[in-house]
C-alpha cells in the first residue's frame, strides 16, 4: 500500500456527477489547460513545491522516494527495453526534469531527450533465497535523487536467470504518483512490444505536459476562486489538535522515515456484509472502512476529534489522465465521535464529510497548511498523523513482445505518517490490508495487535452496525483468553503473611531487582526496604505504632511507596490525603483522625496544618538506622483509613 492510490471508482463517479450538475458539462475556454510558453523558468506545482521544500530541509532524504518493480518472464530483448525506456522518458518531460533555483524561487528545467542508462545486476548464479533478499533490498531502498542534478528516472535490470529478469525503476515523488506508475508500466509495455515487432509507437502524442499543468494550476488557483475554497478548509479544520497514539518509544525530535509493514485480511463473508451495509446507507466501501478506522483511532487514543488524511487522485480533467506527474492531492477528513454515536450514525457523518471534502479538493494541501498555519513540528505531519487508502483492484501486469510479468512489491521502506492503513478489494470478494508504520515509534507486535483489533471491529460492525462505537468489541480471542487468565481469582496466596513482610522477603531474595520507578529515579528492592526502615524508625519516635494513624500527602513518585511501606512496618494505618484536594476537606479529615503525623513531599505543603510533619525528602532521614524494626504487627491491626467523598454530608472514614 502506498499513499499514491486514487479513491474508489464508484466514489469518483458520484463526485463527477455532482460536479457536472453544479458546473455544467461545458468548460470555459479560459479553464482549458494549454501548452505554456517555454521562454522562461517554469514554476513548480503546489505539490511539487512542498516536496522541494522538504528536500531542502533534509537533502538526500528517502521519505519521498518511489520504486516500481516488474518481475519479467520470457526471452528479454535488453536493447529493446532500453529503447522503450528512452521513448518513455522522451514522451514525458517530467521524467527528464530537474529542479533548480531561479531568482530565489524553485523552477523546473526540462532537459532534452537522451538515451536512458540502465544499470545491470546479474544474480543468475546466486541461490534463490539470497537473490530474493537482494531484489527486495533494491525495491525497498531506492537510490537518493538529487533534484537539481537528476536524472529523474533511474533504471536497473536484474538478471535472475536466462528467461527471468526484474526491472526496478526509481524516482522521486516530485515526478510521479501512484496513478503515474500504472501509466509508466502500460506505456512501457506498448513501446517495448512495438520495438520488438519493428513497428512504430502505438501511443498518440500528448497534447500537454506536466509543466503546462503546473502553470495552469498556479494561474487558476488564485483570487476569489481560491479564497472561497480555502475558507471552507479553514473553517472545517480550525482548532485541530494532534492525534496522540500510544507509542512504544518517545517521538524523535525529527521525523525518522524508516518504516515497516503489517498485513491482514478480511474474509469475503465479512467484507460482503460491510458492502451491504454501505449500500443500505448509500455509502461506498471506502466510507465504511474509513469510519471503522476512525473508531479504532478513538478507542486507542480516547480522543473524539479525529482527523485522517486520504489521497485524491487530482485527475478529474481528461487532459491529465495519461500524464506522468504529481497530481495527487491530500484531503483531511475530520470526524466528531463524541456523544456515543452508533456506527450507522457515524457512517452517515463520514459520508457527508467525504463528499464535502471531495467537492473542495481543488485546494492543494500545501495551501491549506499555509492558511491554518499550524505550529511547525519536524517530528510529525501537519494537520493529521494517520492516513487511509482504498484500492479496488490488484497490481498491474505486463505483457508485450513475448514477455509476461507482474508488478513487484517489497513493502514500505519508509513511513510518512504515524500509521497508514490501506485496504484493497480482491477478486474473491475479500479485503486485503496493510498497515505502514514508523519503526522509530512502534514495534511490529504493537502494529500486529492494532491490525487484529481493526479486523475484530469490522467483524463486529458487520454483525451489528447499530452498536455504539464505544461498545464495539475489538479484542481478539487470544486477548480475551489472556484477560480471563489475568482475572482468575481462584489462586492461592500466602495466608498469614503481611504485605511489608513479603516485600522484606523479596528484598532478601532479589536485592538488586528494580522494585519501583518514576520518571526521575528508580529503587531496587534493597533500597526500597532500607529507605522504608529509616523512615519507619523516625515515625516511631513520633508515636507511630499499631492502632495509630499516619497521614500521607504526597504525589506519585518513588517516595510514595517508601512512605506507605514505612507506615506498615510501624504497625500503624496510613491515611491517604490528596494534596490537590480543597484545604477545607483535608483539614477536616486530619482533625477527625486526631491530628496525626503527616508525611509530605513538598516543603510548602500543609502550612495551614499545625500538626507534626515529616518531609519525605529530608536528608537527615539517612541518619536513621536501615536495619529492620522489632515491631509486633498483627493481621487484625488496621492497614489504612480511607474517607468517602462526603457528597451526602461530611466524609466518613472507613478502616
Amino acid at each position: 500500500m502506498t499513499a499514491s492510490h486514487a479513491p474508489s471508482g464508484s466514489l469518483r463517479q458520484e463526485l463527477l456527477q455532482r460536479r457536472l450538475r453544479g458546473a455544467g458539462q461545458s468548460r470555459r475556454a479560459a479553464d482549458t489547460i494549454a501548452p505554456a510558453p517555454r521562454t522562461g523558468p517554469l514554476p513548480l506545482s503546489f505539490g511539487q513545491h512542498r516536496l522541494w521544500v522538504l528536500d531542502q530541509l533534509q537533502p538526500g532524504g528517502t521519505g519521498y522516494l518511489m520504486s516500481v518493480g516488474l518481475r519479467l518472464h520470457g526471452p528479454l530483448h535488453s536493447d529493446a527495453l532500453c529503447r522503450a525506456l528512452t521513448g518513455l522518458v522522451a514522451r514525458h518531460e517530467i521524467l527528464r526534469t530537474r529542479y533548480v533555483v531561479v531568482d530565489g524561487e524553485p523552477a523546473q528545467v526540462i532537459d532534452p531527450p537522451a538515451p536512458v542508462e540502465v544499470t545491470v545486476t546479474d544474480l543468475g548464479d546466486t541461490d534463490r533465497e539470497t537473490a530474493g533478499q537482494r531484489l527486495t533490498a533494491l525495491l525497498g531502498t531506492p537510490e537518493p535523487v538529487d533534484l537539481a542534478a537528476g536524472p529523474a528516472l533511474r533504471a536497473r535490470l536484474v538478471r535472475l536467470g536466462d528467461d527471468e529478469h526484474a526491472l526496478v525503476l526509481g524516482m522521486h515523488h516530485i515526478s510521479s504518483d501512484g496513478w503515474s506508475e500504472g501509466i509508466i508500466l502500460r506505456e512501457l509495455a506498448a513501446l517495448y512490444g512495438a520495438i520488438v515487432a519493428d513497428q512504430p509507437s502505438p501511443l498518440t502524442p500528448l497534447p500537454i505536459q506536466y509543466a503546462d499543468f503546473a502553470v495552469w494550476q498556479r494561474a487558476r488557483l488564485a483570487g476569489d476562486r481560491l479564497d472561497k475554497q480555502v475558507d471552507y478548509w479553514r473553517d472545517r479544520l480550525a482548532g485541530l489538535t494532534p492525534l496522540e497514539l500510544p507509542t512504544d518509544r518517545p517521538r524523535p525530535p525529527v521525523w525518522n522515515p524508516d518504516g515497516g509493514l503489517v498485513t491482514f485480511a478480511v474474509p469475503a463473508e465479512v467484507a460482503g456484509r460491510l458492502r451491504e451495509l454501505g449500500r443500505a446507507q448509500n455509502a461506498t466501501p471506502f466510507m465504511v472502512l474509513l469510519a471503522a478506522f476512525e473508531v479504532l483511532l478513538t478507542r486507542y487514543t480516547g480522543q473524539t476529534d479525529i482527523a485522517v488524511g486520504t489521497p485524491a487522485a487530482g485527475r478529474d480533467r481528461l487532459e491529465v489522465h495519461d500524464l506522468v506527474g504529481l497530481f495527487l492531492n491530500t484531503l483531511v477528513l475530520r470526524t466528531d465521535l463524541s456523544g456515543e454515536p452508533t456506527f450507522t450514525e457515524l457512517l452517515a457523518q463520514v459520508r457527508e464529510t467525504v463528499l464535502a471534502a471531495q467537492s473542495h479538493q481543488d485546494v492543494p494541501f500545501e495551501r491549506i497548511v499555509d492558511a491554518l498555519s499550524p505550529e511547525r513540528d519536524l517530528s510529525r505531519n501537519p494537520l493529521f498523523q494517520t492516513m487511509f487508502l482504498w484500492q479496488e483492484s490488484g497490481s498491474a501486469g505486463f505483457e508485450a513482445g513475448g514477455l509476461t510479468g507482474e508488478e513487484l512489491s517489497a513493502g514500505p521502506a519508509t513511513a510518512k505518517f504515524d500509521l497508514t492503513l490501506g485496504v484493497a478489494e480482491e477478486a474473491d470478494g475479500s479485503f486485503s490490508g496493510g498497515v505502514d508504520f514508523p519503526t522509530a515509534l512502534f514495534d511490529v507486535a504493537t502494529v500486529e495487535r492494532l491490525a487484529g483489533h481493526y479486523q475484530q471491529l469490522l467483524t463486529a460492525i458487520a454483525a451489528d452496525p447499530d452498536t455504539p462505537v464505544t461498545r464495539l468489541p475489538m479484542l481478539t480471542e487470544a486477548e480475551l483468553a489472556q484477560l480471563a487468565d489475568w482475572n482468575d481469582t481462584h489462586v492461592d496466596y500466602p495466608h498469614g503473611a503481611l504485605l511489608h513482610g513479603l516485600i522484606e522477603a523479596q528484598a532478601a531474595t532479589t536485592p538488586d531487582a528494580i522494585a519501583v520507578t518514576d520518571e526521575h529515579q528508580q529503587l531496587t528492592y534493597a533500597q526500597l526496604d532500607a529507605r522504608a526502615n529509616q523512615l519507619a524508625h523516625r515515625l516511631i519516635t513520633l508515636g507511630a505504632a499499631p492502632e495509630t494513624i499516619v497521614a500521607v500527602a504526597a504525589h506519585r513518585s518513588v517516595n510514595l511507596p517508601v512512605a506507605l511501606l514505612a507506615i506498615l512496618k510501624t504497625g500503624a494505618a496510613y491515611l491517604p490525603v490528596d494534596p490537590d484536594h480543597p484545604a477545607e476537606r483535608l483539614r477536616w479529615m486530619l482533625t477527625d483522625t486526631g491530628n496525626p503525623v503527616t508525611l509530605v513531599d513538598t516543603p510548602d505543603q500543609l502550612d495551614w496544618y499545625p500538626g507534626p510533619r515529616i518531609h519525605l525528602g529530608d536528608p537527615t532521614l539517612t541518619d536513621e538506622p536501615a536495619e529492620p524494626l522489632d515491631v509486633a504487627v498483627d493481621d487484625r491491626n488496621p492497614a489504612y483509613l480511607i474517607y468517602t467523598s462526603g457528597s451526602t454530608g461530611h466524609p466518613k472514614g472507613v478502616l
